[in-house]
């Protein structure tokens, strides 16, 4: 990879240990906003996860039992942060 690859894309200079190589402006921008852009696997990940979330998001509000529900959880959450910071551990 490198100049050997693309020789038309390096320039070569020459310094004191001898001759090195480095890539011309464009063709550093060319790669570095190849690299910007998100691999084919993510991006499909991405549309499926965009389209799950539309097929199943909420668009009623929380019923009473619902809403007791999350908040016992959360309770239980911050309980055992609570405990977790009493005995000096990391919670992860």
């Amino acid at each position: 990879m490198g100049f050997e690859a693309n020789p038309n894309q390096y320039e070569k200079r020459y310094d004191k240990d001898g001759v090195y190589y480095i890539r011309k402006p464009e063709y550093r921008a060319e790669q570095e906003a190849q690299l910007q852009q998100p691999a084919t696997d993510e991006r499909e990940a991405q549309e499926r996860a965009v389209e799950q979330k539309r097929r199943t998001r909420r668009t009623e509000p929380m019923s009473p039992s619902e809403q007791l529900a999350a908040l016992n959880r959360a309770r239980e959450i911050s309980d055992w942060i609570m405990e977790a910071a009493i005995r000096g551990t990391d919670v992860n």
